[in-house]
């Protein structure tokens, strides 16, 4: 079954998330003072971690990592990168 789940969770330099293989990163954006992610997931599929990279603006980007989004928080701005090595376990607007 298709559903969108939220993942909120607070700022921290890696975050690793258990998501339902081929998820669709759907949008990122500041929650109640979390960072919160929507992901369209296919309920059945199996469960894998991705591992995640947030770095602030002018910080060091990850050299293992793939541009996923960027996220405005009041008084700083966030860019989330996802580990290369589990890039293949999600989906994009970028990458159908």
């Amino acid at each position: 079954m298709r559903k969108i789940w939220k993942y909120s969770f607070e700022i921290a330099d890696t975050k690793v998330l258990e998501v339902p293989r081929h998820s669709m990163f759907l949008h990122a954006e500041a929650q109640n003072d979390k960072l919160t992610l929507w992901f369209e997931v296919e309920t059945e599929n199996t469960r894998e971690e991705i591992h995640l990279n947030i770095v602030g603006t002018g910080f060091q980007v990850p050299n293992n990592g793939i541009y996923l989004t960027t996220i405005v928080f009041p008084i700083f701005v966030w860019h989330i990168y996802v580990i290369v090595d589990d890039w293949y376990k999600i989906r994009s607007k970028w990458r159908h």
